[in-house]
């Protein structure tokens, strides 16, 4: 289908703190589905996981011998 599937192709990357922290924070903020879990969430948490699924994408696609995740570049 085409759908983004590693932070790369959404434009972002795992070593840009700034930028998932800001994705974290809007990801939990008060009234987000997030707090439906039965535990705690926590900015922290979401970005920890986004870097962590990030490098496990990857490792799938390398081991399925899939091509490497293409940057998003905006088309205007």
């Amino acid at each position: 289908m085409g759908l983004p599937n590693t932070l790369t192709e959404v434009g972002l990357r795992a070593d840009d703190s700034d930028s998932l922290k800001k994705v974290a924070d809007a990801a939990t903020v008060e009234g987000e589905t997030i707090h439906s879990m039965p535990f705690d969430v926590g900015s922290e948490d979401v970005a920890s996981a986004l870097v962590s699924i990030e490098r496990f994408a990857v490792q799938v696609r390398e081991d399925a011998k899939l091509p490497a995740p293409v940057p998003y570049t905006p088309h205007h």
